[in-house]
């Protein structure tokens, strides 16, 4: 009976000096210890993160992702300002049309950070769908299915 006392009462020696630690270690005050944050903003932990997420061959984009159908009947997924800059060098219908221009000049300045990456974007459909090269895609089952439910 002695000996389980003994053993009972040197665990809870090690907890009180492992909670002793750990409230050194949070400081007087009590308060959690702050994540790890790094220089560009991130947390120490986020590539963890990342390395856990399954995305496939599907990257992540910025905008939701047009196809574009160009001359030369290739195809082209742009979901970036970086992917409407390469888009913009294909081979497009009129490249000297006003809409082309401007949305050629928008995306230059957001590679560039100084104009909004969506009003960019924006300028690229635009002259996409004036040029018919944009493809229209089909609504998903589940747009169908909320406009079912709001029409009920």
């Amino acid at each position: 009976m002695s000996a389980a006392l003994l053993a009972s009462s040197s665990r809870m020696a090690r907890r009180s000096r492992s909670s002793m630690q750990s409230w050194a270690l949070e400081g007087a005050a009590g308060a959690r210890r702050s994540p790890r944050i790094r220089a560009d903003g991130t947390r120490a932990n986020s590539r963890r993160y990342a390395a856990s997420i399954n995305t496939g061959d599907m990257s992540m984009t910025a905008f939701m992702p047009v196809t574009l159908r160009f001359c030369d009947n290739r195809t082209m997924l742009v979901g970036s300002v970086a992917a409407a800059a390469t888009a913009l060098g294909l081979q497009w219908p009129d490249k000297t049309a006003p809409a082309y221009v401007e949305a050629a000049r928008l995306v230059a300045l957001a590679v560039d950070g100084t104009c909004s990456q969506r009003i960019a974007f924006d300028a690229l459909t635009r002259a996409a769908r004036q040029q018919n090269i944009l493809v229209a895609r089909p609504k998903s089952r589940a747009h169908d299915w909320l406009d079912a439910v709001a029409s009920s």
